[in-house]
């Protein structure tokens, strides 16, 4: 994404922040919801998470939803010496306690199995704005599209968000990777990239 998202990343960023928190559970409650009854789901047995932080949709209902399944639930971490590289380790969503804030105050799992991100079925990924061709406008640490980059075997891209975080258009650059699929408290929206790419495994 260029420059000139600046001042859009930072209206979006302020609106989502000041959200009430009853708002945000409610939000976060809707899209566990849609999320549990779909396939690509249900099916999984590898998912990354997120840790949300800034009035992120909370995913910690899904992480819950998806160990009672029986899935194995992973979170990103990029503080990784002496890598620069985001992997995703191993975590259970019932010990938060063993959570380590990063250099950006983002929990992270110290310990855990680490795993291939082509070994994974399914990456929920966290957004500030999106379009409805999956373009995804993140923090601008490019660590999503650094970690999916050059995997033959990519897993499902699920973008949360809330429904004022959806734009017209956004122009992607060469190295972002859009999403397959944007939940929002109101809509599941499957991107040409999941009708053309997305097959399940």
């Amino acid at each position: 994404m260029t420059s000139s998202y600046h001042h859009l990343r930072q209206d979006l960023r302020t609106r989502r922040e000041q959200l009430s928190p009853a708002r945000q559970q409610t939000a976060a409650q809707s899209i566990c919801q849609q999320v549990i009854k779909q396939t690509w789901m249900t099916e999984s047995t590898s998912v990354a998470f997120y840790w949300s932080t800034g009035g992120e949709i909370d995913c910690s209902l899904l992480m819950l939803e998806g160990s009672g399944q029986g899935i194995d639930c992973y979170l990103p971490v990029i503080d990784n010496p002496p890598s620069p590289a985001m992997c995703f380790r191993r975590f259970d969503p019932m010990r938060t306690e063993i959570l380590t804030p990063n250099r950006f105050g983002i929990p992270e799992p110290l310990t855990g199995t680490e795993i291939r991100i082509s070994h994974l079925d399914l990456v929920f990924m966290p957004l500030v704005a999106f379009d409805r061709s999956g373009n995804r406008l993140g923090m601008g640490k490019g660590y999503y599209d650094r970690a999916l980059a050059g995997s033959a075997d990519s897993p499902l891209r699920v973008g949360l968000g809330y429904t004022f975080q959806e734009a017209p258009s956004l122009e992607p650059s060469e190295w972002d990777i859009p999403l397959h699929i944007v939940i929002t408290p109101d809509e599941v929206i499957h991107t040409p990239q999941y009708l053309s790419e997305y097959t399940p495994r």
